[in-house]
């Protein structure tokens, strides 16, 4: 089973803890229903998401901060993967980069080079 497979949680429309409210920040949109929404921690968790999805012919979205202002990071009947617990963050100095989780907002970012740089921009 899919819901055994995924720590973070797999939620189908019509149970008990399956919301979409407060998931989007555009108050315009028709707030589209997926059928499942998958919060993955880890990206072979991500992996075995979309394996399912193929298997299974189901359209699939993904939305991380839900800042999407046309709503493209979902779709009606989708598997819906929602990245926010996937917020790994590392620099490697000598190669001057930085690796951001799909989970991050520009807040969390910001506050992560700040303190491993005491900048506000990584050099």
């Amino acid at each position: 089973r899919l819901k055994e497979r995924i720590d973070g949680g797999v939620v189908i429309r019509g149970e008990d803890e399956y919301s979409v409210d407060g998931m989007y920040y555009n108050s315009r949109t028709n707030n589209p229903q997926p059928a499942a929404i998958a919060t993955p921690n880890t990206v072979s968790e991500v992996r075995c998401l979309m394996r399912f999805a193929r298997r299974h012919r189901m359209r699939v979205s993904v939305i991380s901060t839900g800042h999407h202002t046309d709503m493209r990071s979902t779709a009606d009947n989708s598997l819906m993967i929602y990245m926010k617990n996937m917020k790994d963050m590392s620099i490697d100095h000598n190669a001057k980069e930085l690796t951001v989780g799909p989970g991050n907002n520009f807040q969390d970012v910001h506050a992560f080079v700040k303190a491993q740089t005491n900048s506000t921009f990584v050099q």
